[in-house]
């Protein structure tokens, strides 16, 4: 009898292992499906997030208010400074998210690399006199910290060093002109 009972307890022990093993198995293919899951989810709101700064972009107000700084840069005068922060204030948030990885920089690159590069430059100045008049150091840090660093994505892809990636004179005129055509727009506005 006694080499039944060991023969009964080492299968035992071998079905014991055997579903400790495909516990294991099982618990490891839940993790990797729940890891998907959570990258997959990460990437759609990445996705859905850059999508609503793009919406707001593009919405008619502030077209209006690009329309009106490009309008009056062009003229050689200051914009007004409501529809300045308009603009900065819809960068801004944007950047908080690029900055901190919540949208892809990639996305970021293609669909506001050259307003970030071009309007940086030009409101750069209006922004370091309203640190200096609200004694707020941190006002539009992200969008800053946004610009160098599509300046330095610029710099590699064109294989150029950052510090000499400037919007040149013809590029800021041409980028402004096309700000400024609020009207060409309106149709395409009206439709969406």
């Amino acid at each position: 009898m006694e080499p039944e009972l060991i023969r009964a307890t080492w299968q035992l022990v071998y079905a014991t292992w055997m579903l400790a093993l495909l516990n294991l198995v099982l618990a490891g293919g839940t993790l990797w499906f729940l890891r998907r899951q959570l990258q997959e989810s990460k990437s759609t709101t990445a996705l859905n997030l850059h999508l609503q700064y793009v919406s707001s972009w593009e919405s008619a107000a502030l077209w209006e208010s690009r329309s009106r700084v490009a309008t009056t840069l062009l003229g050689h005068q200051e914009p007004l400074p409501n529809d300045t922060e308009t603009i900065l204030d819809n960068l801004e948030g944007m950047a908080y998210d690029a900055n901190r990885s919540n949208i892809h920089l990639d996305r970021v690159w293609n669909d506001f690399g050259n307003a970030v590069h071009c309007y940086w430059h030009v409101l750069s100045k209006y922004v370091l006199i309203q640190r200096g008049v609200r004694s707020n150091i941190t006002l539009f840090r992200e969008l800053e910290v946004l610009a160098k660093t599509l300046n330095g994505e610029e710099a590699s892809r064109r294989r150029l060093h950052a510090k000499t990636v400037f919007p040149s004179a013809e590029e800021l005129h041409a980028f402004l002109l096309s700000e400024a055509t609020f009207e060409d727009r309106a149709p395409l506005l009206a439709r969406t």
